[in-house]
């Protein structure tokens, strides 16, 4: 009836083959601590807390560094990757679990761009912020419109690995993300 021997042969071609696939898009994840559990699982293929059916993806991670230090690691990672698209989700941010199809619809339907989702500061405001005219201001947030953004947070954000090769090779000597303060 089947050939055991040639279901292997055909499971281990398989297996070889894919290894040579990248990941179509890069989780990445800065860590306060790594002995901690994080809010939901990226990591590997079984129990994700995101749907990705159909796109080869992978995850990465970093613990013990200040976040922006971690994600300049993260990007930096992100760029050897052979990825299309980064995905940052922060540790102690929970994401639907349709968060990953519906920032990717944004990012194809809007080449160039990078995508957050929205999400809020503990106990405040969407983490979102838009400058009129000369302030700056937190914007309706309604499900269903682009927001053109004067600053965000990257606990819920997809990046084009092709926006960070334009920023590396535009800028090699700076950082992808820095915190600043008593600049």
């Amino acid at each position: 009836m089947y050939n055991r021997d040639r279901i292997i042969e055909v499971m281990q071609e398989i297996y070889d083959e894919s290894k040579s696939i990248a990941p179509y898009v890069l989780i990445a994840q800065p860590r306060r601590n790594k002995e901690e559990k994080a809010a939901q699982n990226f990591d590997g293929y079984d129990g994700l807390h995101v749907d990705l059916m159909g796109f080869s993806h992978g995850f990465v991670d970093i613990g013990g560094e200040k976040v922006d230090v971690a994600r300049n690691y993260l990007m930096e990672q992100a760029l050897h990757s052979g990825a299309k698209y980064l995905f940052f989700i922060g540790e102690d941010t929970v994401v639907p679990y349709d968060a990953f199809k519906v920032l990717h619809k944004t990012c194809e339907e809007n080449p160039g761009c990078i995508v957050t989702g929205v999400y809020y500061i503990k106990c405040s405001d969407a983490m979102i912020m838009v400058r009129n005219g000369d302030w700056i201001t937190i914007p309706n947030v309604d499900p269903g419109q682009l927001i053109d953004a004067w600053q965000t947070g990257m606990d819920a954000m997809m990046i084009p690995i092709e926006i960070l090769k334009q920023m590396k090779e535009e800028a090699p000597e700076l950082p992808f993300c820095c915190i600043g303060s008593n600049v």
